[in-house]
């Protein structure tokens, strides 16, 4: 076989690999409702613990609303790379399961509830 043809091989399938890669990336897309509070910890440091879970990539924030003193509310959007679970046998709804549960145990969390069932998008 000639260096040349070995290398036109190689590169075929360096691009098909990239391809498929690109074509499987998927994320989660999770919306819902955070009720913490900012006694002793702020909005910033509970959504850093958040980032920390693991599978969320992004948190996002709106509409934020007092409810009492030092507790408020706020919508969370949440993205989820599907990457880590594969091992586990993949994102399933258990797994949403587990991530919620998750957040409830942050520092600062009083309650956090799904909106909506997560939905993927294709990247």
């Amino acid at each position: 076989m000639k260096l040349s043809e070995l290398k036109n091989i190689i590169r075929e399938e360096f691009t098909s690999a990239l391809k498929e890669k690109k074509g499987d990336s998927t994320i989660y897309h999770i919306d819902g409702t955070l009720v913490f509070s900012n006694k002793n910890r702020n909005l910033e440091e509970i959504l850093s613990d958040i980032r920390a879970v693991k599978g969320i990539t992004i948190v996002k924030t709106t509409g934020e609303k007092k409810l009492a003193d030092n507790v408020y509310e706020t919508t969370l959007k949440l993205k989820v790379d599907p990457y880590p679970f594969i091992p586990l046998g993949g994102f399933k709804q258990e797994k949403v399961k587990e991530l919620t549960d998750e957040i409830r145990k942050i520092d600062g969390v009083k309650v956090f509830r799904l909106k909506n069932e997560p939905e993927l998008k294709k990247l």
